[in-house]
């Protein structure tokens, strides 16, 4: 389910749910986004029976889900399990009950406290798209003629409609901005319109060519390793340190000398990152970047995303994911229809119940609370609160 928005999850957990009722087959379920696959049932919304596997490929666990999840919350946690919120807070302060137990809202709350510098404001503009019309990257006639056609004289095809229309877009130096909407709204045709990779169908993009990281991370690869990946294009003079850090960075120190084409996805995804983020450019556009990854990986890839503006990138990315969209982005862009609908600070726009409809997202059950319980006039609050949230160690047993 990691590439689909809220109604996308919603359809595959009741299709299994239907087929299982109607048929009656076996199924086995592979997923690291435990929390979005459970929906707002939290852990009744998961299958009835969960294994675990060790990072050696061992059985760990077989059980009940409840009792699973309720025995083994922190280990799972620690070793990088997105799981239902109930299960999440359990692992890092040992109460049960979710938000209804007044010793996990009070830790959420504490977490709140404003005890770090307030964020520099964004740069000048690196990027600007203005009255932008966009493409739709799946219609777009790429295709040659067959050898029996070469003869014969190709009639001109008909333009593609424009999927958006008048987009304006500025991307500052030092500023996260992530981009939502629906599956097919034309999330990855505007970043691929803006890396110059996709003609405009109307408007301007000015500005220096930026970074991208596909969403399909096989789509980039270009050497028959991964150190050879990572360096690939950067200077001799640098290329040693640049790649060493990078390698070490993104936990892909052990899969040097690999061929990146045969890694895992989450595997393959680490890679391009590093490989983008090793070039020195004003602007960086990521399209799923935590697409696949546990999540260990997840907030690693958040807080490369945040260094990197903190050193003085423009950073923009495409996202399904609204939690890891709340800490990391300082602004965000909803598309819907053929348009922006909402372009502002992220705790202002998921705030805004009728753009998020028109979106067809949904809030997870987290934000929704911490949007309600913390102030509204303090910028990155909810980023904070996430961040440390991430951050936390899980509660020894008493």
């Amino acid at each position: 389910t990691s590439m689909l928005d809220p109604a996308g999850v919603a359809a595959v957990r009741a299709a299994v749910r239907s087929v299982v009722a109607h048929d009656g087959p076996a199924v086995v379920m592979v997923e690291h986004r435990l929390d979005e696959l459970a929906g707002e049932a939290g852990t009744a919304g998961l299958p009835a029976r969960s294994v675990v596997l060790s990072e050696q490929g061992r059985v760990v666990a077989d059980g009940a889900t409840a009792d699973v999840l309720r025995q083994r919350s922190a280990e799972l946690r620690a070793g990088g399990c997105w799981l239902p919120l109930e299960a999440e807070l359990h692992a890092v302060t040992g109460v049960a009950g979710g938000l209804a137990a007044a010793g996990n809202r009070a830790m959420l709350r504490d977490l709140a406290a404003a005890d770090e510098p307030q964020p520099h404001p964004p740069g000048e503009v690196v990027l600007h798209a203005a009255g932008l019309a966009v493409r739709d990257r799946r219609r777009t006639d790429t295709t040659r003629p067959r050898r029996r056609d070469l003869r014969r004289r190709r009639q001109p095809s008909s333009p593609t409609p424009a999927l958006l229309r008048d987009v304006d877009l500025r991307l500052r130096a030092g500023e996260v901005v992530a981009v939502v909407g629906a599956n097919g709204v034309g999330k990855s045709s505007l970043l691929l319109t803006l890396a110059g990779l996709l003609a405009p169908a109307g408007g301007t993009v000015r500005g220096a060519r930026p970074a991208m990281v596909f969403q399909h991370a096989e789509h980039q690869l270009l050497a028959t390793t991964v150190r050879q990946e990572v360096a690939h294009g950067l200077a001799p003079a640098t290329v040693v340190a640049a790649v060493d850090a990078a390698l070490r960075t993104h936990r892909l120190e052990h899969l040097a000398d690999q061929s990146p084409y045969r890694l895992s996805g989450g595997e393959k995804r680490r890679v391009g990152l590093a490989a983008v983020l090793a070039h020195d450019r004003p602007t960086l556009l990521l399209d799923e970047p935590t697409l696949g990854l546990d999540r260990r990986d997840t907030v690693a890839t958040l807080e490369a995303l945040r260094r990197e503006a903190a050193g003085g990138r423009a950073v923009l990315l495409v996202s399904h994911d609204l939690r890891s969209v709340a800490t990391v982005a300082d602004r965000l862009v909803v598309l819907a229809g053929d348009g922006v609908r909402a372009d502002g600070p992220t705790a202002d726009v998921l705030r805004r119940a009728e753009v998020l409809r028109t979106a067809g997202l949904r809030l997870p059950g987290l934000l929704a609370w911490l949007l309600a319980e913390l102030p509204d006039d303090e910028p990155g609050v909810l980023s904070r609160v996430l961040r440390r949230l991430d951050d936390l160690p899980v509660a020894v047993p008493a």
